[in-house]
């Protein structure tokens, strides 16, 4: 058809030659008017029936003779024009009729243009997981744009359309390069490249070792989808945190496989965040930002927000807004321990500016441009993302000086925690590294260590030896006193108390054994509770007889328990301290030469407010068993009490050592104390009896009948003065050896019918005595004084 059209523009061409030449030659410049006017009309009839072909028109071959006819008789050549077509019409009539392009025999005459080619498929997107199959390949994920046009912004073909079409390799290998270009196109790759880059989407797009050009072609897609699409349809926002975590997937990938790639996928994603970005950023929590980012887009705006709402900085926004301000310089510590850095930074911000700063707006606003990596969107001067009007504070010096005196602080506090940790790395959550860092910045595990042992005396006190309430915290070497402080003050954040209260001087050895226990809430408008000494000092003496007649178990300490808080005079605090004494003394026994140095520091004063504290517990009645009369004159004479003010304590008159039974007299023998039986009454309310709290320590213990008494200056042959004949042979026998092994020395008072520690307790009280020097020290093993050999005649 066009092959025709084009021979009858050459005809009338040369027809319209002929008549030019001859009216030249006869006419003049009548002639050559004609032949100008015929020139123009034959240009626009070329101009219209090129314009029909592109549309489909149809010309019919009479009315385009019929034209040139009228045109050409005005000039008196129609005759010759009228053969000259006619021949012509004859001629290409034959033409149209052996054309394939014919339709029936009526339509020879004419000439039809062919109507133009299908208009391509235009391309869709598929959202994430809408599975889609390109050259028998499924696509499970999506994201990508499939069909056969796909014009980008400025009308050129779009790189990142997959056109089914083209032709692809499926035995390419996505890890191998099959294209050099650096901003590849689908349609102009070789079908190695498109069957590679196929093969990776159908894999999940998660291959570590693919060819960066798959990840190109991938990635023009998602610019596409929000710097095009979304520009013109909002609806498509729902899609943008779906992207904004494809492109964080595919920086973990791949990012660091190009640092173009990593560049631009990183500025991709700010943009992304800033179009889902709420209106006031600076109260929503931050995104992740890739680690080296300089003040990302997101933060800029989050602060310049809330500069311009004249509100202030919060304490996560200021952190962003160091770890992402290349003017921000970091020490050693903050690099080394950046956990520690960020929980110090977070504490000192808040402590010193109440969790926020103000910032004066400046008049630099803020201007956000992305330049694509897809050239079909690529202008001159990139793409502008609206941002509000907003200061810019990059613009600002006064904020970052302030942050950096922030830094510098809190760097500074970490450096002897820093030096710890470069020395020995692997004990940066050990005791000795904690106590280089504030209570409040202490990792999770130390914490949870806390938080357990808190929990464990919901149920009451304990006692453990030291080493192993260290060991709960990861404790490495010898405890100093540096370490112990740190514990006290560690455990006293959580209310928890120790017993006895650890001294912050001098070494303490991991064997000490330490009772814990919780201490009450303390009310802010009291002062701190005054303990009573008293207590104490009694219910050691008690515990400590307890345990010299063997009656003292894991049991009474229930029953103990219970007494302790009968005593109700007593503040709560210091309750609570003697449920751990008595606790600390079933593992460790109070020695009777200790407690003496004990009783005799403590004043005539306290020792008689102790005794009367005694007899209130055991109780006063008519007729208290002998036995029990036996051990308060016991405890009297250990207290250095006069015996007689305890039986005015019990029945108010005097009563003789040597009856069987309690007896009353009218009125106490003159110059014998009188003490106040009301402000006793004041310490105890229980009358239990002793008995009932230490359990049958007085049976277990009988105590025979008095037998005469030894004077002093007759003693044993050979021994001490006071002493019998028994306790001397222990004694002689102790003499032997400097030193015994504890386990020696109570087969030896077993075998003389003893207990091992009142046997030499009588020894030591003896000797105080007689010479003013103990006999024995130590528990075990048990050493002997070397002076008493000399005081003692062989």
């Amino acid at each position: 058809m066009h092959f025709r059209q084009h021979g009858l523009l050459f005809y009338l061409a040369l027809v319209a030659g002929i008549v030019v030449v001859f009216l030249m030659l006869f006419f003049g410049r009548l002639a050559g008017l004609i032949s100008v006017c015929a020139g123009i009309l034959y240009v626009y009839l070329r101009y219209r029936i090129r314009r029909a072909s592109e549309h489909g028109a149809l010309f019919e071959q009479d009315e385009v003779l019929k034209t040139i006819s009228a045109t050409c008789a005005a000039s008196g050549t129609a005759g010759v024009l009228e053969e000259t077509t006619t021949n012509e019409s004859k001629a290409t009539s034959m033409v149209q009729y052996s054309s394939d392009d014919a339709h029936s025999s009526s339509e020879a005459a004419g000439f039809r243009i062919p109507p133009p080619p299908a208009e391509p498929i235009m391309a869709r997107w598929f959202a994430r997981n809408d599975a889609v199959t390109v050259a028998g390949l499924s696509i499970p994920s999506g994201m990508v744009y499939v069909g056969e046009r796909l014009p980008g912004q400025y009308g050129t073909p779009d790189p990142c359309l997959i056109d089914p079409l083209k032709t692809v390799d499926l035995l390419a290998d996505y890890n191998e390069a099959h294209t050099h270009n650096d901003w590849p196109n689908y349609s102009d790759v070789s079908p190695r490249a498109r069957g590679a880059y196929l093969k990776w989407l159908a894999d999940g797009r998660s291959g570590p070792e693919a060819d960066i050009a798959n990840i190109w072609l991938f990635f023009f897609g998602l610019e596409r989808r929000v710097l095009l699409d979304y520009k013109f349809d909002k609806a498509l926002a729902s899609e943008l945190p779906q992207i904004a975590k494809e492109l964080l997937r595919l920086l973990k990938h791949y990012g660091k496989k190009s640092s173009l790639f990593h560049r631009q996928c990183s500025d991709f994603l700010e943009i992304v965040n800033l179009l889902q970005a709420p209106p006031q950023l600076y109260l929503q929590a931050m995104p992740e930002f890739p680690a080296g980012a300089v003040m990302p887009m997101y933060l800029r705006l989050a602060i310049g927000q809330a500069v311009a709402d004249q509100q202030p900085i919060p304490v996560q926004l200021a952190w962003a807004w160091v770890q992402h301000e290349p003017s921000i310089m970091l020490r050693t510590a903050a690099i080394r321990c950046p956990e520690q850095f960020h929980a110090l930074f977070l504490k000192t911000y808040v402590a010193k500016h109440g969790d926020r700063i103000k910032i004066r707006p400046t008049a630099t606003r803020l201007k956000c441009v992305y330049m694509p990596a897809s050239y079909a969107m690529r202008g001159t001067e990139g793409i502008v993302v609206e941002t509000g009007d907003v200061p810019d504070v990059r613009t600002m010096d006064g904020p970052v000086n302030f942050l950096q005196k922030v830094v510098d602080a809190c760097a500074a506090e970490l450096d002897a925690y820093s030096r710890f940790v470069g020395r020995f790395p692997e004990q940066r959550h050990a005791l000795e590294a904690l106590v280089h860092l504030p209570l409040a910045i202490w990792p999770p595990s130390a914490m949870q260590a806390l938080h357990d042992i808190r929990t464990a005396l919901a149920d009451g006190a304990m006692a453990l030896p030291l080493a192993s309430l260290a060991s709960r915290f990861n404790a490495q070497a010898v405890l100093s006193s540096e370490i112990v402080n740190t514990l006290v003050n560690a455990l006293a954040s959580v209310q928890v108390a120790t017993e006895p209260e650890l001294s912050t001087t001098g070494k303490h050895g991991g064997d000490q054994v330490v009772a814990l226990f919780l201490m009450p809430v303390a009310h802010p408008d009291k002062g701190a509770p005054v303990e009573d000494p008293v207590a104490t000092l009694a219910l050691e003496l008690l515990i400590m007889q307890a345990q010299l007649n063997d009656v003292f178990s894991d049991e009474k300490l229930v029953v103990l328990d219970a007494q302790i808080a009968s005593w109700t005079q007593l503040p709560t605090l210091q309750q609570r301290r003697l449920m751990a004494r008595a606790r600390l003394l079933r593992q460790e026994p109070l020695l009777p030469t200790a407690m003496r140095r004990k009783v005799a520091a403590a004043g005539e004063a306290a020792r008689e407010a102790c005794a009367a504290f005694i007899v209130r517990i055991a109780g006063t009645a008519a007729h208290m068993p002998r036995a029990e009369v036996a051990v308060l004159e016991r405890l009297y004479a250990f207290l250095d009490v006069d015996s007689k003010k305890l039986y005015v304590a019990l029945h108010g008159s005097a009563m003789a050592p040597a009856t069987n039974h309690a007896t009353v007299c009218d009125r106490p023998p003159a110059g014998v104390v009188t003490l106040d039986i009301a402000r006793i009454a004041q310490l105890h309310s229980d009358n239990e009896k002793l008995a009932v709290l230490l359990g049958n320590i007085f049976v277990d213990d009988p105590v025979p009948e008095p037998a005469a008494i030894v004077p002093a200056s007759t003693p044993a042959s050979g021994g001490v003065p006071g002493l019998d004949a028994a306790h001397t042979a222990f004694m002689r026998q102790l003499l032997a050896r400097s030193s015994w092994p504890r386990s020696e020395l109570e087969a030896l008072a077993r075998s003389l019918d003893m207990m091992l520690d009142g046997a030499l307790e009588h020894l030591n009280e003896a000797c105080l005595d007689a010479y003013d020097c103990l006999c024995s020290e130590g528990n075990d093993p048990i050493d002997i004084n070397p002076d008493i050999h000399e005081r003692i005649a062989p």
